[in-house]
């Protein structure tokens, strides 16, 4: 009986250990569960084309870095070669391989997502400096934005050199970045060298879980999340998915099917920040979107009809869900949060009370006036003053 031919299959899979594990281990299921006959062969980064040539005479296929090697000399010699990265693979020569990339906008969707569920309504973003090879960086940085943008929202964004080390001039940049952001805030950084980074940078100036800031990392380790002096989140990258996919490609190449198409796969679900005051995040996805644009425009006096049409659906229907999920009406949120940001400007006790009405989306100072006596048991005049003589005996 005629046997297949054994395939040697070499991986090139660059310098990331723990990210390439998860990556083999998906090849080697898809391998095992399709009793492929293949040979694996493990290899280091390769670092020029000479190299690469000489690995051509020990094996028949690759599934390589696209993010770490160019893998166009192989495809333009017709080598079944696949990529795998984070972003789209760079060809030589008029070639480029089909690849599985890691979809990076749902990446992004995914830190917004949780961004807004945790109550965010400012927003910040840390990357990589520009240089080669920070395409994918770029993408989820757009996308974010493009969310945030969608919403209304601002995004600060800095962009420095990753240097942790805490004389760097990137260092002492990145935390007066922070020390000047408005909190609280949520700050997106679109891989875990920035995540760290940031982390440091939080430690470097002092701040803890109470100082209001909330980062939302990709592919952070365990050990970054606890080690951060503030909330770090993480959307964790499916590799092993990744991986599996690679294969099949592969497997498809192999066997020279046509058609072979560049492929994305989603993020697993996200690691939520093991420490902080982050809070539960709500259930019902509709729910948070109505929360969200809340926060953003309870202050032009935004009525629930209007909630209502900005997420799409008719006002009964969002109010069901709302008490269901919250527990009262969509007013009583709009109205919550408008007398939540005028007890912050009474706090600080430098503006008038029509400014107070005015900015905080009440129609005039004695709806003010009456919304405090209703919901708290006193004109804002007197609260205001009670507030204050708390903080002057504190701080005696």
């Amino acid at each position: 009986m005629e046997t297949t031919k054994r395939r040697r299959v070499a991986l090139l899979l660059g310098n990331e250990e723990i990210h390439n594990g998860r990556i083999t281990g998906g090849i080697v299921e898809h391998v095992r569960q399709h009793v492929l006959n293949w040979n694996i062969l493990l290899v280091p980064p390769v670092v020029d084309d000479e190299a690469l040539a000489g690995l051509m005479l020990h094996a028949d296929a690759f599934i390589g870095s696209s993010d770490e090697h160019d893998l166009g000399p192989l495809a333009a010699r017709g080598v079944p070669v696949v990529g795998v990265g984070l972003g789209a693979p760079r060809g030589r020569y008029g070639a480029r391989p089909p690849a599985v990339l890691a979809d990076n906008a749902a990446v992004a969707r995914k830190a917004y997502d949780y961004m807004i569920g945790q109550g965010a309504a400012r927003f910040a973003m840390f990357s990589a400096g520009t240089h080669e090879g920070t395409a994918w960086l770029r993408e989820r940085e757009r996308a974010f934005a493009t969310l945030a943008q969608r919403d209304g929202a601002a995004v600060a964004l800095l962009r420095c050199e990753h240097d942790a080390h805490p004389l760097s001039g990137p260092m002492r940049q990145v935390i007066a970045w922070l020390v000047q952001l408005p909190r609280p805030v949520a700050i997106f950084a679109p891989d875990s060298v920035c995540a760290r980074m940031l982390g440091q940078a939080c430690a470097l100036a002092g701040y803890d879980s109470g100082a209001q800031i909330l980062i939302v990392g990709v592919d952070s380790d365990p050990l970054a999340q606890e080690l951060s002096p503030v909330a770090l989140a993480s959307v964790m990258l499916d590799r092993h998915e990744m991986g599996r996919r690679a294969a099949l490609m592969l497997q498809r190449a192999l066997d020279v099917c046509p058609g072979i198409q560049d492929e994305q796969v989603a993020p697993l679900e996200l690691a939520q920040a093991p420490h902080g005051n982050a809070a539960a995040p709500l259930c019902d996805p509709l729910v948070m979107r109505a929360m969200h644009f809340i926060r953003l425009n309870a202050q032009r006096g935004i009525k629930a009809a209007q909630v209502a049409y900005n997420v799409g659906m008719s006002r009964s229907a969002l109010e069901t869900r709302f008490k269901r999920e919250r527990g009262h009406s969509v007013h009583d949120e709009i109205l919550r949060f408008k007398l939540e940001q005028a007890k912050q400007m009474l706090t600080r006790g430098v503006a008038s009370m029509p400014d107070v009405a005015l900015s905080c989306g009440f129609t005039s100072v004695q709806y003010l006036y009456t919304v405090f006596g209703r919901e708290i048991g006193c004109t804002p005049r007197v609260w205001q003053e009670r507030m204050l003589r708390q903080r002057l005996l504190q701080a005696a």
